[in-house]
């Protein structure tokens, strides 16, 4: 069974059963317009919702003691859950005291643009302007970080709080020394009927020398058409030094590819110029059965851009499809590497064709951008 505490103007304790928890929306100290509880100060108010689970409203203040009591108060079966304007006014101290109860176990969901974990310092971070919800689990045996960002107009809370708990059940088969050694990041985007963008990167950080940290990033960017709709083109980019002039990018794979089945990405840099014993290396490898890879990047900007143009007119445009390219870059030892990693996926989906001059099909783009901090 587990709670989840929503830390806004005010907190809210859910009791879950079996089925899956819904969050309320919690808008103003006193009110809740989902459940219509008057929440008081000495007492907890409660209420079923939907007879799955049961929520207790009680107000609390923003002061560095409050918030430090709510997470003492905080049981290993509970979430703690923030909106996102109350986040962003949160003191160094409070922010603290939230990243205290991550590395303990302790899940999070944020209600809104999560640009707002950036109160919380010395903790890796993914963080989307866009987001409806963003949920965040600092596993503490494996001591791997995983952030969800989801975009949906439509029960954005509910999807965090149950990927969180299929998180905590889960074994990812990954594992760090320490929290920010490994950071999966992770988003899913509902566009509209036509399809769903489905996020999911590994950050690793593979060694320290000659002064820089190195790190693999192993992006994933899934397509999930629905039926009459098309998968036509997939890219994922970034501008590596956009947010740090003193970060790099040494290595991506793949290159342009034409008339293969499958792609392997290796990215590797010696010990000499590693200054890591041994170097440092990873890779892996993804279809490409009818899809052509158009490389983009370009090493001299420290740009890595990839475009993977599919055939729509073959099975690959009508199923789900994941692509899964790479970069090895490195960052000055006493900096973070902080970076915009850009996802997008163009489907085609039939035009209302009326007049002879009507094109047949549209081509509409959804995207994601989520910006990366790495503090390890």
């Amino acid at each position: 069974m587990k709670k989840i505490i929503l830390a806004g103007a005010i907190i809210a304790v859910f009791a879950m059963v079996t089925a899956p928890l819904g969050i309320a929306h919690i808008n103003s100290v006193g009110t809740n317009n989902d459940l219509q509880i008057d929440p008081v100060s000495s007492e907890i108010a409660t209420s079923q919702i939907d007879n799955l689970s049961k929520i207790a409203i009680v107000n609390i203040y923003s002061t560095d003691t409050d918030i430090k009591q709510i997470v003492e108060d905080i049981s290993p079966n509970e979430i703690l859950a923030i909106d996102s304007s109350t986040l962003s006014e949160f003191s160094i101290n409070e922010g603290a005291t939230v990243k205290e109860a991550l590395y303990n176990g302790i899940p999070l969901v944020i209600s809104g643009d999560s640009t707002s974990l950036m109160t919380i310092k010395g903790m890796s971070l993914v963080m989307n302007e866009n987001a409806d919800a963003t949920a965040v689990y600092c596993d503490p045996v494996t001591k791997v970080i995983y952030y969800l960002s989801v975009e949906s107009e439509n029960n954005a809370e509910e999807i965090a709080t149950e990927w969180i708990q299929s998180k905590m059940n889960e074994t990812s088969g990954l594992s760090a020394d320490s929290y920010g050694d490994v950071v999966v990041s992770e988003g899913w985007r509902y566009c509209q009927d036509t399809t769903k963008l489905n996020v999911s990167t590994v950050y690793e950080k593979l060694g320290e020398g000659n002064g820089k940290k190195f790190y693999a990033v192993k992006y994933g960017l899934q397509s999930v058409p629905t039926t009459d709709y098309r998968t036509a083109d997939m890219t994922i980019s970034c501008d590596v030094k956009h947010l740090n002039s003193i970060q790099d990018l040494i290595s991506y794979a793949p290159t342009t590819t034409s008339g293969t089945s499958s792609v392997s990405v290796s990215l590797s840099l010696s010990a000499s110029d590693s200054g890591v014993s041994g170097g440092v290396s990873k890779s892996w490898g993804y279809s490409v059965q009818d899809v052509m890879v158009n490389d983009r990047s370009d090493l001299s900007t420290d740009h890595f851009e990839t475009f993977h143009d599919i055939d729509e007119d073959k099975n690959i445009g009508t199923v789900t499809y994941m692509i899964n390219p790479g970069m090895l870059v490195s960052v000055s030892a006493g900096s973070q590497y902080y970076s915009e990693d850009n996802y997008q996926i163009t489907q085609r989906i039939p035009y209302n064709h009326t007049w002879v001059w009507d094109p047949y099909y549209s081509y509409p783009v959804f995207d994601m951008s989520l910006r990366v901090l790495l503090d390890a």
